[in-house]
Formats: C-alpha cells, structure tokens, sequence
C-alpha cells in the first residue's frame, strides 16, 4: 500500500465510509485492504449533529469498541441503534463533554445521530 500522508489517510478514510453506507463498497483491491487496515486499527472522526437524523454508521458486524464525545459547549445530541435518533429517544450525549465508551457488547446496528442546535461540529467518533 502506498503511503499517504495523515490528512490524505483521513480524507480517503472518509471517502470509504460514506461509500461503506451508500452501499458501494468494493470487495476487492486498494479500497478494500485500505478499509480492512483502518477497520483493525480503528479510526477518528469529526462529525457534525444537525436537528435532522443523520447516519452516524453503517451496520458493522465486526464493531468491537465504540466512543462518542460531544465537546460543544451548548448543544446536546442523541444517537440511536438501528432507528432513526430523536431529540427524546436515544443515548444522550450531554453539551459540555458528555460522552458515551462501548467495548463489551457493541451494538453491530446503524448508528444515527441528531443534535439539538443548527450546526454540532464538535462530535469525535472512534470506531475499531
């Protein structure tokens, strides 16, 4: 596998997931040893709740640890397993540095996520 540098490895490793939850993910060649690599290694991402479910994740079956974080200083967001995340239903994520750690049993599901102001850009997601 070539090298990439950080910012490129993070920009690809966003590129597969979104096609991971289009449904395009390849299963074969540089794409998918590329994945199989971040899937054993885990990876980081910066994601944005807005007052819309979102998917957050995929299904993935092979999900063994899980850490959400919300670092914004005035809106919450809720993430729901495998339906769609409302503003009362779900596993809160508290503003302020409210957060959530899965590492015994990890729901497999869809993960969707929903914030309570326009704009949540400080959500950090760690999947592996």
């Amino acid at each position: 596998m070539e090298q990439l540098q950080f910012s490129q490895l993070m920009t690809r490793l966003t590129e597969l997931i979104q096609q991971v939850g289009k449904g395009q993910f390849a299963k074969s060649g540089a794409g998918h040893a590329f994945a199989q690599e971040a899937e054993a290694l885990g990876y980081t991402l910066q994601v944005t709740a807005t007052p819309q479910s979102t998917l957050l994740l995929p299904v993935n079956m092979k999900r063994k640890f899980l850490f959400m974080l919300n670092d914004d200083a005035l809106g919450y967001a809720r993430i729901a397993f495998g339906s769609a995340a409302t503003l009362t239903l779900g596993m809160k994520l508290a503003a302020g540095g409210g957060g959530v750690l899965l590492d015994n049993n990890v729901p497999k599901a869809q993960i969707n996520i929903i914030g309570s102001i326009a704009n949540n850009a400080n959500i950090t997601l760690i999947e592996a």
